[in-house]
Parts: C-alpha cells; structure tokens; sequence
C-alpha cells in the first residue's frame, strides 16, 4: 500500500515556488514501480521501503496553510493495473510574508541622513574622518564631487566604523486597510531580511507586542513567524 508519510522542506514564503518533500511508503510485499505523485514520474520503490518525493508548491499569501492534496498513481503489482489514491490536506506549514524590496514610506534610509554621520548600512555607524583618493571597491556613495572637481581626481569621504547599531521596525496594526496592512508587512518582512542577514540587531515592535533587538537566524525566524501570522486591528 502506498502512503503519504510525513512531510519536510525549507522556508515557504508567500507567492514563491518552494520545494517540499513529501515521503511516499510503500507498506505492501511487492516493489512498486510506475509510481506517479501528482502526475510526477516517481523512481520504484522496494517492497516495505519508502522514498522522498520533491514537489514544487505555491502559496498565495502568508499564513497557516494545508498542503495540496496528493494523487498517487501506481501500476499494481506489475503494470496490469491502474490503481489510484487520493490524500487530503493533512499537514499544515508555515508560510512566511512575500518580502518587498520597498520601503515603508515614514522611514527614512540612513543614507539618506547628512554627512556629518550616516551609514552604509542599515544599522552601522560611521563618523566622518577625512578624505582619501578614491579607489577600486569604495563605496561609491562616498565620492565628494566638489573636492573631486578641484583635484582633477576622484576623491572620497573617509569614515571610521562605530558599533553597529540597532534598527527597530514598527509595524502598526490599528485600523488600516487590509491590502495596505499586507504591502507592510512584507515590506517590514523585506527589512528585517535584509538587516539581519548584514548583521544588524532588529527589534520589532506593534502596539501590543514587542521583539527586543537581537542578531541570528533563530531570531530571524521569530521575526518572520510572528509576521506570519499577525493580524489586523479592526
């Protein structure tokens, strides 16, 4: 007999192809070959052994999810005769938000902020020291045009790195419109990726929850699961 057992994979985010692995039993005493999973050609299985199938899945948006239901098709025992099997939804994933590359638009980028101080990245500090000729993998942003113009040459700020510091993201949950309160949260979602993959601590705030700064991949799936799952104030 063939079964669906249980189900394994990587991070599923919303609307993104991910890649889940479903284990497939055969529980009889003959090999089973011919094996189709969702009309996906499966290698045989030997008699009371199992394999793991990857399927492609999409979700629509974040969330609690049931996985698609599966169809196994299988030639029993020796390819005289088609044997069907439906199973239903049965395990549940976490899907994570979409993450947006776009920015909330109350929150100014640090790059943004005057030269006296200001990062090139989110989170880390740098203090104005001097200036310096400009040279292959320099920041480009660091170039000071009028200097630059008067010397003949490219000619960049120079700074001194501080601590990194901390960015805390906000989310508000109160009254907004439901399509408005998605691109927010994948946009918070798309910060907090980004930020933590570059080493900065993120803390995550909405009016009734609050996630400390921290750094690390557990935190990082803290973050990504509490937005996951987080709802609207109506």
């Amino acid at each position: 007999m063939l079964g669906r057992g249980q189900v394994s994979g990587g991070e599923l985010f919303a609307r993104a192809v991910s890649s889940v692995y479903v284990e497939v039993r055969n529980r009889g005493w003959w090999p089973q070959a011919g094996i189709r999973l969702n009309g996906q050609s499966c290698h045989p299985i030997p008699a009371r052994a199992s394999r793991w199938v990857r399927l492609d899945v999409e979700f629509p948006r974040r969330g609690l999810h049931g996985l698609p239901p599966l169809s196994v098709e299988t030639r029993f025992p020796f390819g005289f005769l088609s044997r069907r099997k439906g199973t239903g939804r049965g395990e549940r994933v976490l899907v994570y938000p979409a993450l947006s590359g776009q920015f909330p638009p109350a929150h100014q980028r640090p790059e943004d902020q005057g030269q006296e101080e200001r990062s090139s990245r989110w989170g880390e500090i740098l203090d104005h020291r001097g200036l310096k000729r400009f040279l292959d993998g320099d920041d480009p942003r660091h170039v000071h045009w009028k200097k630059s113009a008067q010397r003949g040459e490219l000619v960049a700020v120079e700074y001194d790195h501080r601590a990194r510091g901390s960015v805390e993201l906000f989310l508000d949950t109160r009254g907004t419109d439901p399509e408005r309160f998605e691109r927010e949260i994948e946009a918070v979602a798309g910060l907090c990726e980004r930020l933590l993959r570059e080493g900065s601590p993120v803390a995550l705030a909405t009016p009734t929850t609050r996630f400390n700064a921290g750094t690390g991949e557990g935190h990082r799936r803290r973050l990504l699961g509490f937005l996951a799952l987080v709802e609207r104030d109506a």
